[in-house]
């Protein structure tokens, strides 16, 4: 995964959305059944599929090749909240504890996802380490075991270690290891599509290193994808950038020599 920090996206309707989740919350201390406004994630699709460069924030596969549109994830589930296993979350006195439906359209909660991290795997789980919140002010002190790439406050490598031989990805603690788990991180295909990834990057380094030492009229080209990979904003990014440090590190310590 590749953190994205950056502000909500300037919405004229964000006021009427507020209210509208106010409103929600209000009817959430009847009986009244909570109604979600599809429509609304519409507004945000396009903004967050660009600031994750049109990659799924959780596998960082490319969304337009897996998928024609890209699911609105939310990282804390809004209907219902299931476990690590996807069995369904009971209080103590075995009722179920709602989703978060406070956060249903808060932009901190909303990701680009593709479908199989999304359906197949993610659902409505969400473990934490101690009690889930049942309101907007026990939020704040839930300890999430699932890593959110939106405004996450550590970087992955804190949590997550890629095998750059196999493609297999590895948790550090309990959160990279319950993350893997729950989105499904070492699927078969997505190790093969990392593994790919890893292999064009080292071709890419082992042709953007002499080209940078020699000046050739190339390097331009291969600037831009090395760049891409600094950036986050290239498919498999964690994956690729953990390659490229692997490579550059033997060359800054000699430079620093």
């Amino acid at each position: 995964m590749t953190p994205v920090r950056v502000a909500a996206p300037p919405d004229p309707k964000a006021e009427r959305v507020r209210i509208l989740v106010r409103r929600m919350v209000e009817l959430a201390e009847g009986d009244e059944e909570r109604v979600f406004n599809a429509d609304i994630y519409k507004r945000f699709r396009t903004y967050l599929t660009n600031i994750f460069g049109g990659k799924c924030a959780y596998c960082e596969a490319n969304l337009g090749v897996v998928m024609q549109s890209p699911v609105i994830e939310h990282y804390r589930p809004k209907g219902r909240i299931t476990d690590e296993n996807d069995v369904i979350v009971c209080d103590a006195g075995g009722n179920e504890l709602p989703g978060y439906y406070w956060l249903a359209y808060e932009w901190g909660n909303l990701l680009p996802s593709c479908w199989v991290c999304n359906s197949t795997h993610k659902k409505n789980r969400f473990p934490v380490a101690g009690a889930h919140a049942t309101d907007p002010t026990g939020v704040a002190a839930e300890m999430p075991l699932l890593y959110n790439p939106l405004g996450a406050a550590t970087e992955p490598e804190q949590h997550f270690r890629i095998d750059l031989e196999t493609g297999m990805l590895h948790g550090l603690d309990d959160i990279g290891r319950m993350t893997i788990h729950v989105l499904g991180l070492n699927r078969a295909g997505l190790v093969d599509d990392r593994r790919r990834a890893l292999k064009d990057t080292a071709n890419l380094i082992s042709a953007w290193l002499p080209a940078l030492a020699l000046g050739r009229s190339d390097l331009a080209d291969h600037a831009a994808q090395i760049d891409e990979i600094r950036r986050g904003t290239a498919t498999y990014a964690f994956a690729r950038r953990a390659l490229y440090e692997s490579a550059m590190g033997p060359i800054r310590r000699v430079a620093a020599a």
